[in-house]
């Protein structure tokens, strides 16, 4: 391949000596086969409230529509929009405003009146199996946290793995213990969540058993942001409640360690030695605890938007 890096090469020096950035207009190549370092500068010109922010459109249809110059949500052709909720997504723009569906909150109406509690799991995925009994990528829970939904609850509990070893048995029982006080479980993502935490005790028969137990309780309080029973301006980003509570437009809780995303928990952790988790080790499961103290902070943050949105349309 020498020819051909020797072109690209003559070519990179040409775009270095540019006086600007190249005349390239924004398209599918921005984010593929991964997000551009220079988006923030090419997409400046991208107004608030644009094509863009469709989440029911095409990525294709977004730019063809954009280079035709139809740049705002608000202009899109009444008979291009065929889907209800791009419809609905459109309207959400130009209105500022958040729309839930009718009767789509059903599933939450009592959650609220019971005990319960928000749940998540922190996870990573090496390619060397750090331990036997591990194939390559398979996840690897290292942190259960469990917060008390009622107001006046006090900081969450964390269950976590010794580093170099997986999930100790006696931890996901007291895991279990915690969860069984509770008449409802609320998780972000549960088809996620419920593959770790059945993988943590798959050779385990009583710990299959408790969870099989606990599985009429959970309630992913995420699905109504993901699958468009709730309808806002910038709804594009929803893998997390910290992205749902700023394209929202709430502050989101900012964790208050080293820590700021799950893969640099999830690397930290990766590389930490048996020994952090003795109380004579280095002090660096505090790090993963604080991580994990403000992801559950901006669930229950979440999950109180869920619950005025349910008051609103009762």
């Amino acid at each position: 391949r020498q020819a051909e890096v020797e072109k690209k090469i003559e070519s990179l020096s040409e775009v270095s000596g540019l006086g600007s950035s190249p005349d390239i207009p924004i398209g599918r190549h921005c984010r593929n086969p991964y997000p551009c370092d220079f988006i923030g500068h090419c997409w400046k010109k991208v107004p608030d409230g644009s094509v863009f922010q469709l989440k029911a459109l095409p990525e294709y249809k977004k730019f063809e529509y954009y280079h035709q110059g139809i740049e705002y949500a608000r202009d899109l052709p009444e008979d291009l929009i065929q889907d209800e909720n791009l419809r609905l997504q459109i309207q959400s723009i130009a209105n500022e405003q958040v729309i839930v569906k009718p009767s789509s909150l059903k599933e939450f109406e009592e959650v609220f009146e019971k005990s319960y509690a928000l749940v998540s799991s922190l996870w990573f995925a090496p390619a060397i199996p750090p331990f036997d009994g591990v194939r390559p990528y398979q996840p690897l829970v290292y942190s259960l946290g469990v917060r008390n939904g009622s107001q006046d609850a006090g900081p969450p509990e964390f269950f976590m793995a010794t580093p170099g070893a997986p999930m100790p048995a006696d931890v996901i029982r007291s895991f279990f213990d915690s969860l069984e006080r509770f008449e409802k479980i609320l998780v972000f993502d549960a088809e996620g969540e419920l593959e770790k935490w059945k993988a943590m005790g798959s050779e385990n028969e009583e710990l299959s058993h408790r969870l099989e137990t606990l599985l009429p309780k959970i309630i992913d309080a995420g699905s109504p942001f993901r699958d468009d029973r709730i309808i806002w301006p910038r709804m594009m980003e929803c893998d997390s409640p910290e992205a749902i509570l700023r394209s929202l437009g709430y502050d989101a809780e900012k964790a208050n360690g080293a820590l700021t995303t799950f893969l640099e928990a999830a690397l930290y952790y990766a590389k930490l030695t048996p020994e952090a988790g003795k109380p004579e080790g280095p002090q660096s499961l505090p790090d993963i605890e604080a991580f994990h103290d403000s992801y559950l902070e901006n669930f229950n943050k979440l999950a109180g938007i869920l619950k005025e949105l349910l008051q609103t349309k009762r």
